[in-house]
């Protein structure tokens, strides 16, 4: 027996979709990714453009090319 979900089609058809196991399986390795291992993977998404964001400012000729370019903004 295969699990359902309800019919999105906004018709407000009570009818059932099966789903392959594929796709079953698909959905848990989604879920397992919105747990713990997602945030863990999102904060070292976020360490990681902080310290790519910390090497550009301590690079002198981009400081000044962002000064530049804000300065011509006005």
């Amino acid at each position: 027996m295969n699990p359902t979900l309800p019919d999105q089609s906004g018709t407000g058809n009570l009818g059932r979709i099966r789903l392959s196991s594929r796709a079953i399986r698909a959905i848990r390795a989604i879920r397992v990714l919105g747990g713990v291992a997602g945030r863990v993977l999102a904060w070292a998404a976020v360490a990681a453009l902080l310290l790519l964001t910390f090497d550009l400012y301590t690079q002198p000729d981009f400081l000044l090319k962002l000064s530049n370019q804000i300065w011509l903004c006005f």
